[in-house]
């Protein structure tokens, strides 16, 4: 990650919950797309993220993770894990 004159920010409750929403608010409409749209829809996200490089390497561990032989976690947790982590990284992300 870019770093800041001053360090990681404080992340407050609000930007954290604005995060959240915005995320979630994304999730709908990916879940909306077919498995092409949302195989693009992802890449673009990846490409277009103010730290692209860190978004898709949580992108990367996680999937690797999960085709391991012994996962770290069910596939089924894959996306949540995902999606909290963003959020995270959102949070402090934000200007």
């Amino acid at each position: 990650m870019k770093q800041r004159v001053n360090g990681c920010p404080i992340v407050s409750d609000k930007v954290l919950e604005a995060a959240e929403k915005a995320n979630e608010e994304s999730l709908d409409k990916l879940a909306a797309d077919s498995s092409g749209d949302f195989l693009s829809a992802t890449v673009s996200m990846i490409e277009n993220y103010p730290e692209p490089g860190v978004l898709r390497y949580l992108t990367e561990v996680l999937f690797e993770a999960s085709s391991e032989e012994t996962p770290l976690m069910r596939e089924g947790n894959l996306g949540y894990a995902f999606l909290s982590l963003k959020v995270l990284l959102d949070a402090f992300v934000e200007p």
